[in-house]
């Protein structure tokens, strides 16, 4: 039996790239050349379905690869497969969709979709009806997915193609969830149909090194309300972490297989929310002489302390990116911060990072619940203030289309462009 673990595809039908990413924003650019997030939780599944199964495994990566729809389908036509497994986002499900259905419509293959969209409107993808653009004919698509994945979708993905009874499998909807994961269970990552290092040229634009994505952790203790993982993807605040010498062992095998490699970018939902594993972790690093890589890492303020910091400093982390979000207190009680929200606390971090040598990116929301005029303000001028206090650079995200904002927002963008301070992403 022949299975494809797929991404989304790659270019859209208006000619944007997709920039999918598993676990937060999907977004997409004009720009061909840039950087493409690597698909973590559909590598696993391509790994562990090599692992468990006897099965023929293929994974495909359209949005490494840029391949439209016309492209894809070609390409899985050629490989004939009888499950197609996709992870699918807002902004990707109509082109995932179109593309699913008219491989299933041609070759009879089942459909598997996982991932965000599919988690929060099982019902509407697994009846999904195409709607026809100019001159389409849509009789080329089939009418139905024949399985919805919810949540966290790695073993729910093995028992279908095992074939379990379908009525038995957690995760399959309309069945309940299943239980989270442990992640020492799964198997490193994809590594052999794509190579993990491709992902690095061109990189995540703050990578200063050539980087490969990994994960030591999965989930976040606190459940921000604009957070699609907290709330949809794992349903609940949770932050589970795999076993340190399983790391390390990962690490190595990375830089065994890629001498060009000269870091880890581990782009998870927090690195740090504990800080005996940040230490264990690090400790680890040095120990096994792997500091002499360059680490970045998403992470909290609110969870970090200078012991910690001088700990990443030594293990040879050189960025940590960390959610500020707004200035404003009423904004940071509507999106339920807790306490992600300490302005002193943040101060701080900041004083004692620049103190030891490491760069800081802070990530902030506009648009969010409460948000007006006045609020936003806050955020803007704490962000000059943060400048001086060692923020490296900043990136802006805009919730929701709140015009009364835009102005000001545009002027904020194209003044800290210019002085260097601010990454941002074209989200379509």
């Amino acid at each position: 039996m022949k299975i494809v673990v797929a991404n989304s595809v790659g270019v859209d039908y208006r000619g944007y790239k997709i920039i999918h990413s598993p676990s937060r924003w999907t977004n997409s650019t004009r720009d061909r050349n840039f950087f493409t997030y690597y698909p973590w939780e559909l590598a696993y599944t391509s790994a562990l379905l090599k692992r468990e199964t006897a099965e023929e495994i293929k994974f495909i990566d359209g949005c490494l690869e840029k391949l439209d729809h016309q492209k894809y389908f070609e390409k899985l036509i050629v490989e004939k497969p009888d499950y197609l497994i996709m992870e699918s986002s807002t902004r990707t499900i109509n082109e995932d969709l179109r593309l699913a259905l008219r491989i299933k419509k041609t070759l009879g293959t089942k459909l598997i979709f996982c991932g965000q969209h599919p988690t929060v409107f099982p019902n509407e993808v697994l009846k999904a009806k195409i709607q026809p653009r100019i001159n389409e004919d849509i009789s080329i698509y089939a009418d139905s997915v024949d399985f919805v994945c919810l949540g966290e979708y790695e073993f729910t993905v093995l028992d279908i193609i095992k074939k379990k009874d379908k009525s038995n499998i957690l995760g399959v909807y309309p069945n309940s969830r299943r239980p989270l994961i442990n992640l020492d269970e799964l198997p490193f990552p994809e590594d052999e149909d794509v190579q993990r290092i491709e992902y690095a040229f061109p990189a995540e634009p703050s990578c200063e090194y050539i980087e490969i994505q990994a994960y030591a952790t999965r989930g976040c203790p606190v459940q921000c309300s604009f957070c699609v993982c907290g709330n949809l993807y794992y349903l609940k605040p949770n932050w589970r972490v795999r076993k340190v010498e399983n790391v390390i062992a990962e690490i190595k095998y990375l830089k065994n297989k890629y001498p060009q490699m000269e870091g880890i970018f581990f782009d998870e939902e927090v690195h740090n929310a504990g800080k005996k594993y940040v230490l264990e972790l690090t400790s680890a690093l040095i120990k096994n002489k792997l500091n002499n890589l360059h680490y970045n890492a998403m992470c909290g303020y609110w969870s970090m302390d200078e012991e910690m910091l001088v700990a990443y400093k030594e293990a040879g982390y050189y960025l940590l990116r960390i959610g500020i979000e707004t200035g404003s207190e009423k904004i940071a009680k509507a999106m339920n911060l807790r306490n992600k929200f300490n302005l002193e606390k943040l101060f701080s971090v900041l004083k004692s990072a620049k103190k030891i040598g490491i760069d800081m990116y802070g990530t902030f929301t506009f648009g969010g619940p409460d948000s007006n005029d006045e609020e936003d303000k806050k955020t803007l001028d704490l962000i000059y203030r943060l400048m001086s206090e060692g923020l490296y650079k900043c990136q802006l995200i805009l919730l929701s289309p709140a015009r009364h904002f835009m102005n000001g927002l545009i002027k904020a963008v194209l003044l800290f462009q210019k002085i260097g301070m601010i990454m941002t992403e074209a989200i379509v």
